[in-house]
């Protein structure tokens, strides 16, 4: 018989870290139940769909799903099973999980790297455990661990090289999981400044009031994606330049890797953690029938949001209307991978709002990512104006102000396909990629005629 899991939630406010809530996970379910106060502070909870005001002293329970076994929030906190995913392959060495389950593994690694994660949980086995945490002095390794050896113990690692010693590499990543998807990531400092030479740190901490540093997400190009940093670059400043709430960015290399660094966008200017979740996540909550990207369609996701902002402080109609100015702005880029875990609800001021962009990749450039939308939805080649003014429908946009969206993103795509054009990247890349987003290209020029 599977044995019941327990551990504690945590936060951090201006000041001081606060328990959030207990939690227990079994093999059938996850109760997690609010602290009691913590549902005086009227605070956000562990998910938009379980706020405390919600639940008050009840508990927030999840039935687990065959494919979705842990709570949906916290999966993003857990370094995925993925082939890409460095960190978990680096911390599953370093304990023995010989004849332990993946649900075994996973929980192991949330107890281990559960904190200073992607937005505003902090996942502890025991209160103790937390107390300890945040007592602890920075845990900042010195600022030289750019040297060529660990550098050159990353890129072993990315090229499945076996190294000698995991805990050169532990030491410098620190108990931060890496945000999961296709590019292996690490959540890490970086000095504030105008240029990046690839020195990096371990991420802050809430209590650490150091100006020179700044959290980022470092994304390092793997073999497989070729120039995939350079596309991403490149897709970031023409986001930025678009308009679209973009972070800061820096591209450099370092030790023959090209590597980019994402300004968290999940903490204030006091440096604390902000609720951010995934729709994914959200969905996953609130809808026992979903359980990946395919269980919706793309014209689904208005009426979704709408939704949402019946139990949440959402302004449905500038999330809507956000969110389809991005997705004729992926179509025409060659953006086929913005999945529900590329799509975030952040919590700023007591108000829920469509994130910054991030990974805005234009992944249709490698030919298994040639998908038009990674959320389905059919466009007739025939008649594609019927599909994409539909499409602007659901999200509760009129067909005059579709086509103006459609329009103003064209504009942007042809901008970025010369770009594309004039890079120094491999020719099978850049040809796959051109030869996408001139169909799509033609397709919504047909619309807007």
């Amino acid at each position: 018989m599977a044995r019941d899991r327990f551990a504690v939630i945590w936060t951090t406010l201006p000041g001081q870290p606060v328990k959030m809530a207990d939690m227990v996970m079994t093999q059938y379910e996850t109760r997690i139940t609010y602290t009691t106060d913590y549902i005086a502070s009227r605070l956000p909870g562990v998910s938009i769909l379980a706020s405390p005001s919600m639940f008050s002293k009840s508990p927030v329970i999840y039935k687990a799903k065959a494919t979705i076994p842990f709570y949906p929030r916290l999966v993003s906190m857990i370094p995925s099973n993925g082939a890409n995913n460095i960190q978990r392959r680096i911390l599953t060495k370093l304990f023995d999980s010989r004849g332990m389950s993946e649900v075994d593994i996973d929980w192991q690694l949330l107890m281990l790297t559960g904190r200073n994660t992607i937005g505003h949980l902090d996942i502890f086995p025991h209160d103790d455990s937390a107390i300890a945490f945040y007592g602890k002095e920075s845990q900042s390794v010195s600022k030289d661990v750019d040297r060529s050896t660990l550098w050159g113990a990353i890129r072993d690692e990315i090229n499945n090289v076996p190294i000698d010693d995991y805990s050169v590499l532990a030491e410098a990543i620190g108990p931060t999981p890496s945000a999961n998807g296709m590019i292996p990531k690490m959540l890490v400092a970086i000095p504030n400044q105008v240029e990046w030479d690839g020195t990096f740190t371990r991420a802050k901490r809430f209590n650490e009031d150091e100006p020179e540093l700044i959290d980022v997400i470092m994304k390092i190009e793997p073999a497989h994606y070729p120039h995939s940093i350079e596309l991403e670059h490149l897709a970031l400043q023409l986001h930025d330049k678009a308009g679209f709430e973009t972070p800061r960015f820096w591209k450099t290399q370092k030790d023959g890797l090209n590597i980019l660094a994402i300004e968290r966008f999940d903490r204030n200017v006091q440096g604390l953690p902000l609720p951010l979740e995934p729709l994914f996540s959200i969905f996953a909550i609130g809808d026992r029938q979903f359980v990946s990207n395919d269980s919706i369609q793309l014209d689904n996701l208005g009426e979704r949001i709408e939704k949402l902002s019946t139990v949440a402080s959402i302004y449905s109609k500038a999330v809507n209307k956000e969110l389809f100015r991005r997705i004729v702005l992926a179509l025409v880029t060659g953006n086929g991978d913005m999945h529900m875990d590329n799509i975030s609800l952040i919590t700023r001021d007591n108000q829920v709002e469509i994130s910054p962009i991030y990974d805005p990749a234009p992944m249709r450039a490698y030919s298994q990512h040639d998908i038009r939308f990674a959320i389905p939805y059919p466009i007739s080649s025939n008649d594609p104006k019927t599909g994409v003014l539909a499409l602007g429908k659901s999200f509760g946009i009129s067909p005059p102000e579709t086509l103006a969206i459609c329009e103003e993103m064209l504009g942007h795509g042809k901008s970025f396909l010369s770009q594309v054009k004039a890079l120094k990247v491999s020719e099978a890349v850049k040809n796959q990629l051109v030869r996408v987003m001139t169909i799509e290209h033609e397709l919504v020029q047909t619309v807007i005629k």
